[in-house]
């Protein structure tokens, strides 16, 4: 864990070489934080391949997802959730979850989705 700290992303070669997966967190309540998210990515995928050149399974989570609107009725969705999961399509992302550590929401599934890639890749 060295999120947030731009003057340690050099060391992210040495703590990412024997990765099989990475869970990157952004904060939805910050608009650079996903900026930050995708330089953390492009760091990681430069340092870190696996077996047979296949990338490393990277899932993006969007923290603080508690401070967000919701939108619906009887099943409501953050109003963030759509904007999230495009950027993680379009940036090669595993997948994207909005989390919220405050209120444990989503968090064991993010995990999840990215220990499922993970022993699939093994």
């Amino acid at each position: 864990d060295i999120g947030g700290q731009e003057h340690l992303g050099g060391i992210s070669k040495i703590f990412s070489k024997d990765a099989v997966g990475c869970l990157i967190v952004c904060d939805v309540a910050n608009k650079t934080s996903l900026e930050h998210a995708l330089e953390w990515k492009k760091e990681v995928d430069s340092a870190v391949t696996l077996p047979g050149n296949k990338p490393l399974p990277i899932v993006l989570a969007g923290n603080k997802c508690d401070k967000l609107p919701l939108e619906g009725g009887d099943n409501p969705k953050f109003v963030f959730a759509p904007q999230l999961e495009s950027f993680a399509q379009e940036n090669n992302f595993l997948g994207s979850m909005l989390t919220s550590a405050k209120t444990k929401f989503n968090v064991v599934e993010a995990f999840e989705m990215l220990f499922k890639q993970v022993l699939e890749n093994k």
